[in-house]
């Protein structure tokens, strides 16, 4: 499941939606492990959001897959 977000700033054109993926989706685009994944959140170079208390993290889909 991919989350979408609308982002409400001021564009020319319509907005497009933000698109966010679990860790595991994340682990599975990048081919790594869960672990190396959390990591990365861990030492700050994998911006997240974290949503709940439970420890559901939410990555911007656009920051997950740059090159």
């Amino acid at each position: 499941m991919t989350y979408q977000f609308h982002d409400d700033g001021q564009h020319d054109e319509p907005p497009r939606p933000l698109q966010f993926l679990i860790l595991q989706q994340v682990a599975d685009e990048l081919n790594t492990k869960h672990s190396s994944v959390r990591a990365l959140i861990a030492s700050g170079d994998l911006p997240v959001i974290q949503i709940g208390g439970r420890g559901q993290w939410l990555i911007r889909k656009n920051v997950s897959t740059a090159t």
